[in-house]
């Protein structure tokens, strides 16, 4: 892998490689974000994972949704 800007880093790496290494990354995650995107066979031709938010491919289009917020009972 190459780091082509800081924390961004470009690589060939198979789907084994690919899940250890996100497995790594989620484990040191802490409250920091990250984001990891591969190419995929699916017509976007694009997958990608992310450690705090739902990804999910509607009508050809990638859809990123965030968790709740914890609502605020101290009032």
């Amino acid at each position: 892998m190459v780091e082509i800007s800081s924390g961004v880093y470009v690589g060939d790496l198979n789907t084994r490689i690919l899940t250890r290494l996100w497995q790594r990354v989620l484990s040191e995650l802490g409250t920091g974000r990250a984001t990891m995107a591969w190419h995929s066979q699916h017509q976007l031709h694009v997958s990608s994972q992310n450690g705090k938010k739902t990804i999910t491919a509607f009508d050809g289009t990638i859809l990123m949704s965030r968790p709740p917020k914890a609502k605020d009972n101290t009032a």
